[in-house]
Formats: structure tokens, C-alpha cells, sequence
């Protein structure tokens, strides 16, 4: 059954069944064990800080909707803003899936930078 835990004295073994046979892994025992480091503390934070500035992007992209209805303004309909807030989730996915998959061959640290400097560069 996969994702199951035996308890082998100290150390848990993940036996996950696939058509190939039974894997055994000591990789969640071994994340397990690991100490709490200042790195694990600095990532949180920024995964936060990333995860509320795309909330705040949201936020404001969904306020200015309501302005951009107005008379004197665009007067965009609601379809038109509905194409615009989907448009936006929609690129969220499909950077995602394949930035996702270039920063497997290229590595992550370029590809974060590069995302970094297209984000600045496109906002």
C-alpha cells in the first residue's frame, strides 16, 4: 500500500508498491532526523513572503476591476474582466509547469534568478 510506515526500531521505512515491485526508501526517516537549521527558518519566510505578495497581486488586480467597469475609466465589461483575472491564473499555471521543468535541467538558483528578473521586468 503506498505511503506506508513500518517502525524498524529507530528508523521508518516507506514501502511504496508499484507494478515494478515494492521500493523501499530511508529518505522520510532521514528528513526526519535532520535538525532545524537558520536555512529552514529563511526559506519559510520567504516562501511566506512570496505566498502574500501573490495574495496582495490578487487583491489588487480584483479591486482595480471595479475601477476599470467605470464609465469614465476602460468600461470593461464583466467578461472582459473575467478574461483578464483568468488570463492571469492561467500564465501562473503555465509558468509554473514550465519553469518548473527548465529549472530541472538548468538549475535552480539561474532559473530563480531569471523568473526574479522577468517578474520585475513584465510588473
Amino acid at each position: 500500500m503506498p505511503g506506508t510506515h513500518k517502525e524498524g526500531g529507530s528508523v521508518t521505512i516507506t514501502n511504496v508498491e508499484s507494478a515494478a515491485g515494492t521500493y523501499r526508501s530511508l529518505v522520510p526517516a532521514r528528513l526526519d532526523r535532520l535538525p532545524w537549521r537558520p536555512f529552514h527558518t529563511r526559506v519559510v519566510l520567504a516562501l511566506g513572503i512570496s505566498w502574500i505578495l501573490d495574495g496582495l497581486e490578487i487583491q489588487i488586480v480584483s479591486q482595480i476591476s471595479t475601477v476599470l467597469a467605470r464609465q469614465d475609466t476602460w468600461h470593461l465589461t464583466g467578461i472582459q474582466i473575467g478574461y483578464i483575472a483568468s488570463s492571469y491564473l492561467f500564465g501562473e499555471v503555465i509558468g509554473a509547469l514550465l519553469f518548473g521543468r527548465i529549472t530541472d535541467q538548468l538549475g535552480r538558483k539561474k532559473l530563480f534568478f531569471f523568473t526574479l528578473t522577468l517578474y520585475l521586468i513584465t510588473n
